[in-house]
């Protein structure tokens, strides 16, 4: 509800509202004031709500609001670094054994035969060494995302606890 500033004769004013129009009212000096009619209201300067800074915001950003903006930031960041590790993680590489290949081609026919001949044509699969160290780097990517995921949930529960730090408890 609105409300205005009723001057008084000494000098200060009188927060009064809308329902108060045409009743009178004290100063806290002890006069008597009458507040205007709705019409006379509008002529009033205005009184500043509950929770108004001085730049008339109502709710004004404090440091608080701030670190926890940063937080929340930094969790989001985290999650983006997070899928992006599992985005870009090394596919897992099986060796066949001669018996398992030998098992396929028998039961492949001819043009599947054909297909695996030209894949094998542009490049054969990874030595031993290299599927080891293909598993080294999927272990690492693995680590990094967990990583990741921590720094994004620590920081979601610290823009929280920040947030909840400012409450006052009501006795």
């Amino acid at each position: 509800m609105s409300s205005f500033l009723l001057p008084c004769t000494c000098g200060q004013e009188t927060k009064v509202s809308i329902a108060q129009a045409g009743q009178s009212v004290r100063c806290a000096c002890g006069a008597q004031l009458e507040v205007p009619t709705l019409r006379g209201l509008r002529e009033l300067a205005p009184a500043p709500s509950r929770g108004e800074g001085p730049s008339g915001n109502a709710r004004a950003w404090s440091n608080r609001h701030r670190v926890a903006l940063l937080l929340v930031l930094v969790s989001l960041c985290g999650l983006a670094a997070g899928g992006y590790l599992a985005a870009t993680l090394p596919a897992a590489v099986r060796r066949l054994t001669p018996q398992e290949i030998e098992a396929g081609f028998k039961s492949s026919s001819p043009d599947q035969v054909y297909n695996v001949y030209q894949e094998l044509r542009q490049g054969l699969p990874p030595t031993p060494n290299e599927s080891r160290s293909i598993d080294a780097e999927r272990k690492a990517t693995w680590w990094r995302i967990t990583i990741a995921l921590a720094v994004s949930g620590l920081g979601l529960v610290a823009a929280a606890g920040v947030l909840l730090s400012g409450r006052k408890s009501k006795r």
